[in-house]
């Protein structure tokens, strides 16, 4: 059983309309380009201020609310949790403070950093999250699956 490695990249907005540019620029690597993407989820505040998933590639990612239930094995599927438990705790902190932070977020999955690629002086993130993650090739190939991406 190998492991593979894909960087988490998180970005908090102070406005929706730079999620949506920063998100439009992924699509277009997704729809093939020189960086791999595997998934994008652009998520935005309700009226309670808790993230919702306005718009996402794959569909892999889940509402970061459930970030919590899926560390502690809450009935959410492992093998669509593989990728937080290659986190540390360090980084679930780091996560969590993006996640404190903006009007509106875009999470990646990618194949290589893409934190430079989405710099642009136009656009305004408050935050920012970027990390290589190990996930189990098994664990990919199930969650991948049950998505119909394989």
């Amino acid at each position: 059983m190998g492991g593979r490695t894909f960087v988490l990249y998180v970005a908090a907005y102070a406005a929706r309309a730079d999620a949506d540019l920063d998100y439009e620029i992924v699509g277009r690597f997704y729809s093939g380009g020189a960086i791999a993407i595997y998934d994008a989820t652009l998520l935005d505040k309700d009226h309670h201020r808790r993230p919702f998933v306005i718009k996402t590639l794959a569909g892999l990612f889940f509402p970061p609310c459930l970030m919590h239930q899926a560390l502690a094995d809450d009935g959410v599927d492992p093998a669509e949790t593989r990728l937080w438990r290659g986190l540390s705790t360090d980084d679930l902190k780091a996560l969590a403070a993006v996640f404190d932070e903006g009007a509106a977020w875009l999470m990646v999955i990618a194949g290589a950093g893409i934190q430079k690629v989405l710099k642009d002086p136009g656009r305004t993130v408050v935050r920012e999250f970027e990390r290589p993650v190990a996930v189990d090739d098994s664990s990919w190939i199930s969650a991948a699956r049950s998505h119909g991406l394989s």
